[in-house]
């Protein structure tokens, strides 16, 4: 058996954004921030804003490799551990950005976790993790595929 599984992956896909996504983009946080104060909410416009201003800065940002490994304790994931013990399940499910590494979790805050898997065979995953965890058959979370349908 292996001691421990490692591989590497960007932390998400690159998107390539055309000048209309941000020209969506601003026409839509304009029409909120309009909305906000015709409504008598200035804190919620400033809040649309101090958003805009985080989401304009996330897109321009370029996205870090991370190096994750699956050992016999749990799954480390960058800087974050995920130990076997508060993993419930796992799943591998894929879209046009690569197949993920899908797990569900005891914790109420993050009950589903997924992985970017890059390049590591899939087969040779299952059967490292089924040693430790059932598998399941567990697919990405609709926030998920809407960001990504977004262009996050």
């Amino acid at each position: 058996m292996r001691k421990s599984l490692q591989w590497q992956a960007l932390e998400y896909p690159v998107k390539t954004r055309t000048s209309d996504w941000y020209v969506a983009t601003v026409i839509i946080i304009a029409s909120l921030v309009v909305s906000a104060i015709i409504f008598g909410n200035a804190l919620f416009a400033v809040l649309i804003v101090i958003a805009a201003a985080t989401l304009f800065m996330h897109t321009r940002r370029p996205p870090k490799l991370i190096t994750f490994e699956i050992n016999q304790e749990g799954i480390l994931s960058g800087e974050i551990f995920y130990p076997f013990g508060n993993l419930l399940a796992f799943g591998i499910d894929g879209d046009e950005s690569g197949p993920k590494l899908i797990l569900k979790a005891q914790s109420g805050f993050l009950p589903i976790i997924t992985l970017p898997l890059g390049e590591v065979d899939i087969i040779v995953v299952k059967d490292y993790l089924n040693d430790y965890i059932k598998e399941e058959p567990l697919r990405v979370p609709f926030s998920e595929q809407v960001m990504g349908f977004l262009g996050f």
